[in-house]
């Protein structure tokens, strides 16, 4: 039996995936901008709500170890991305396997990966607070903008997918 990395279709789709997850935290990123444009940065931001470090910059530091100022806001979104883009390149070799990955529009995709980074993983790695801490207005604006993340994966994936296919 072939690796699944071996496959071409499944490599194509590979990286059409990771392609799609940096356009999906694009578009998540873009959606907590407005969000922050909308109230004070705190508000908006569910994890720091005022304490300190965002955790993309916390997981970075559990990485490489303390970080400047300036290397912190360097890292938050280069954090950002590259989970995008993991996300994305396993939505890629998901979807190869299996169409429930694609279903309506790839937001379970997106619930999914809200559950599992930011209600469970990041509060478990400390570098948010425990679900219970957050209000639910925060839990609801991070589960639309992984709501986003998950249908602009789906769209963007389904584009390129096809494209690399001719």
């Amino acid at each position: 039996m072939m690796n699944i990395l071996e496959e071409p279709s499944a490599a194509k789709s590979l990286i059409a995936g990771a392609a799609a997850g940096a356009a999906g935290a694009l578009a998540m990123g873009l959606f907590e901008r407005l969000l922050m444009k909308r109230r004070s940065q705190a508000s908006a931001d569910h994890h720091q709500r005022g304490r300190g470090k965002p955790p993309t910059t916390k997981a970075a530091e559990k990485i490489a170890g303390k970080l400047s100022r300036d290397a912190g806001r360097a890292a938050d979104p280069l954090m950002h991305y590259a989970m995008g883009v993991f996300a994305g390149a396993m939505f890629g070799l998901a979807a190869e396997r299996t169409d429930k990955v694609t279903a309506a529009a790839g937001l379970p995709y997106g619930v999914s990966i809200w559950l599992t980074a930011d209600e469970m993983a990041a509060p478990a790695l400390k570098l948010a607070p425990s679900p219970e801490k957050t209000s639910l207005r925060g839990h609801l604006e991070s589960l639309v903008g992984h709501l986003i993340f998950g249908a602009t994966v789906n769209a963007v994936h389904r584009i390129l997918r096809r494209t690399l296919l001719k």
